[in-house]
């Protein structure tokens, strides 16, 4: 089919020379441009529905992945805490196993406590235990036994006595953060380097000192420019000073001081 410009009165069907009178084309083609015409229109129409339904799925696959990324996530925190409350009912059923192993192959002391020797507990619990020391460890640490080594060796502790100081096994849950012990903070003197990681203040300034400025002076801090004799007011050589009652001296200074009657001082 060939298309000519609008405005000629000859049929666009090429060899016709018939005069148009319908878009273009004589009557007896008229019906092939309209053929034409919805075959374009129903490829066009095909092609726009493909596409808005391609767009639709595309959108439909996106909220679902992001959808599965955050169900993962999710569950990924709920493994987190499940596994360690797994771990945590693990560790109570082993040790409430241990008191029951410790229970039956034990004798009672003076003191009413059940002993049992290591060599002895060792060897009736070799398939009963994956790691028997570490779960003696773990019950000395909650004080459920008592023993000597913090560690034991089998052969080398056989004669040590594992002393059974309780025969319950309480429920730990690892969510519970344990509260550290409150209580009143010791003091810090002036110029005297905290017992925690805070900054160190200068004894002789009260400004923080950092570990570039840093000159120490017994349990007293002072920056360089700071470390001055309390008499002269000269710098004193960190490797030369010497110190009264909080106070640092130049060696000269410090041998007036000292030579000072004591009514003076």
């Amino acid at each position: 089919i060939k298309t000519v410009k609008k405005g000629m009165g000859r049929c666009a069907i090429e060899g016709c020379n018939k005069l148009a009178f319908s878009r273009g084309y004589c009557g007896d083609h008229i019906n092939t441009y309209a053929h034409q015409n919805v075959s374009d229109s129903s490829s066009t129409s095909t092609s726009s529905t493909s596409s808005s339904v391609s767009a639709d799925a595309g959108d439909e696959k996106k909220n679902d992945w992001l959808q599965k990324v955050q169900e993962n996530q999710e569950a990924v925190a709920g493994k987190s805490q499940s596994r360690a409350d797994f771990a945590q009912e693990w560790t109570n059923k082993e040790l409430r196993k241990l008191v029951d192993w410790v229970k039956k192959l034990g004798t009672t002391n003076a003191q009413n406590q059940v002993v049992v020797k290591f060599g002895a507990l060792f060897k009736a619990t070799q398939n009963e235990f994956e790691a028997l020391s570490g779960n003696l460890k773990t019950a000395k640490k909650r004080g459920i036994v008592s023993f000597g080594p913090d560690i034991l060796f089998e052969r080398t502790h056989d004669d040590v006595d594992i002393i059974l100081l309780k025969e319950t096994v309480e429920d730990e849950n690892p969510s519970v953060v344990r509260a550290s012990p409150s209580g009143p903070k010791p003091a810090v003197a002036r110029g005297e380097a905290s017992p925690e990681s805070g900054p160190e203040m200068c004894n002789a300034c009260n400004k923080r000192v950092y570990k570039m400025e840093r000159v120490g002076a017994g349990k007293l801090v002072f920056h360089k420019t700071c470390f001055l004799c309390i008499d002269c007011k000269k710098k004193i050589d960190p490797k030369l000073y010497c110190s009264v009652a909080g106070r640092v001296y130049c060696k000269p200074c410090y041998m007036v001081e000292i030579n000072k009657p004591h009514s003076e001082q």
